[in-house]
């Protein structure tokens, strides 16, 4: 997928299908996924989401996660909005303790993190400044160290949508969790505001990052 080779891929994926290994064929599922959305057919990748679902049931929470993705740029942000409160909440969505504590602020923090930036192009800057608010709380005693950075993403975001470009430029720039580790949607909305700040070098040492 990474080179191109699409006609490789798909040869790949319908011969997998096949296969009486169901990890194998969830590998299968897993890349014509991939695939569609690399080839910008998000509705049919959502599709094969249903696919993957009715034969591999209990697919894993990245299938979820791919879909509300999927749903926040087809500009179906409510939808969106549930798939990913749900994946945190349960599907009655239960209040839970707040805030997380041990290895369940992992999936809280970077749940809300993908809500946030799903939505955030939807204008809703009531929402994003409460999904904000509450990674702050949520996520400061996470033992990953970029949970704690994330609401520095989602306000960067916000002040995008204001207009705010020096606000967000900082915001952005503390979201970032080293080089290699830094969440890449941090960087490509960092370059977006560095484009907006007439910085087009800046813009472009941090898509390189």
């Amino acid at each position: 997928v990474a080179s191109r080779q699409y006609d490789t891929v798909d040869s790949l994926v319908r011969s997998w299908l096949t296969s009486e290994s169901p990890q194998l064929r969830g590998s299968a599922y897993d890349l014509r996924v991939l695939l569609l959305r690399e080839r910008g057919e998000l509705r049919a990748s959502n599709v094969a989401l249903d696919r993957t679902e009715a034969d591999l049931p209990n697919p894993g929470v990245q299938t979820v996660l791919v879909r509300g993705n999927n749903l926040g740029r087809l500009g179906d942000y409510a939808g969106a909005e549930l798939v990913y409160e749900r994946s945190a909440h349960g599907p009655r969505l239960e209040t839970r303790r707040f805030p997380p504590v041990g290895t369940a602020s992992r999936g809280f923090c970077w749940h809300h993190a993908l809500l946030a930036d799903a939505i955030a192009p939807s204008g809703d800057t009531v929402r994003l400044r409460g999904l904000a608010d509450t990674l702050a709380v949520g996520c400061a005693q996470s033992f990953f160290g970029r949970d704690r950075r994330l609401h520095h993403h989602v306000r960067g975001l916000l002040a995008m949508l204001q207009g705010r470009w020096i606000d967000a430029e900082a915001e952005l720039q503390q979201a970032r969790w080293g080089v290699a580790e830094s969440w890449t949607r941090s960087n490509i909305a960092l370059a977006k505001t560095e484009m907006a700040l007439n910085q087009p070098r800046a813009a472009l040492a941090a898509l390189r990052d």
